[in-house]
């Protein structure tokens, strides 16, 4: 997607994400969510293109041989070329909440209590910790 309206459709913009991090220098839930893209980014983005090599092997799913050639081309006409092999996937799921969460000491047993759930009585306090109602029936 190269003209995402939404943070949702610019996940898949690699134009939107490089811009991201480039203008904001890290990546953020809230570049990603359902509010409007930002439109500093979406001016950047727009002077972004990708191409595709026939030469480069094709995808696997095996995150270690994924990677992405990202060229930036400079206003004194020199181009800064940098290759990133093993694109990261979810290898520390435990920490992806955590980072979702923003570190919130309310949320931090959550991966534990769902990675070793074993009982009713785990499930009544996970649903607790989700803050909803959880009712006998």
């Amino acid at each position: 997607m190269t003209t995402p309206t939404n943070g949702i459709e610019a996940r898949f913009s690699p134009e939107y994400i490089f811009s991201a991090a480039i203008n904001d220098g890290a990546l953020r839930l809230d570049h990603f969510d359902e509010r409007p893209v930002d439109p500093r980014l979406m001016t950047l983005a727009a002077r972004a293109g990708r191409r595709h090599d026939e030469t480069a092997p094709r995808m696997s799913s095996d995150p270690k041989t994924r990677f992405v050639i990202l060229d930036v081309k400079r206003t004194d006409g020199t181009t800064i070329t940098r290759r990133f092999d093993g694109l990261p996937g979810v290898t520390d799921p435990t920490d992806k909440f955590l980072n979702a969460t923003d570190n919130s000491p309310a949320f931090a047993d959550i991966p534990s209590l769902v990675r070793n759930m074993e009982s009713e009585a785990d499930l009544k306090r996970l649903v607790a910790l989700l803050g909803q109602d959880f009712s006998e029936a």
